[in-house]
């Protein structure tokens, strides 16, 4: 029983012993990090590295356009215009199934013209109105 004491106080010794010198070290580490030429340095470099790979992505436009392939850009304009197209069907898809139950009113006209030169998507509500009003009156005869 007393061997097994003696081990469980040698591990116990180490454990803190290990506790003690990872601290000691993290101290160290923490020391020499904070030190203004280390942020400096790597400052530098971080905005030398930016530089560089704002350079390389201008390249890669530049061969996608001549090698007539999509960037991860171009990918990501189509990813964002068909999330802006699935949204105007949905509205459309909306609109048509409020004009089927009869909660749209028929009278489109209500946008004004200061209404159409401020607000550039008014013109664009305005033409899928008439396209709705024309759709109601097919419907109904």
């Amino acid at each position: 029983m007393e061997t097994m004491k003696k081990h469980d106080d040698y591990y116990e010794s180490l454990r803190k012993m290990g506790f003690k010198m990872e601290r000691e070290w993290n101290r160290k580490i923490k020391d020499l990090l904070n030190k203004r030429t280390i942020i400096k340095q790597a400052s530098m470099e971080s905005q030398i590295s930016a530089k560089i790979f704002k350079q390389l992505q201008d390249s890669m436009e530049t061969l996608s356009a001549l090698g007539n392939f999509p960037t991860k850009r171009d990918v990501a304009n189509v990813a964002k215009m068909q999330v802006q197209l699935e949204e105007k069907i949905d509205q459309i898809e909306e609109m048509l199934s409020q004009l089927r139950a009869g909660h749209i009113s028929q009278d489109y006209s209500d946008t004004n013209p200061a209404t159409i030169k401020r607000d550039r998507k008014a013109e664009k509500r305005a033409r899928l109105h008439k396209i709705l009003n024309s759709l109601r009156q097919g419907m109904e005869s």
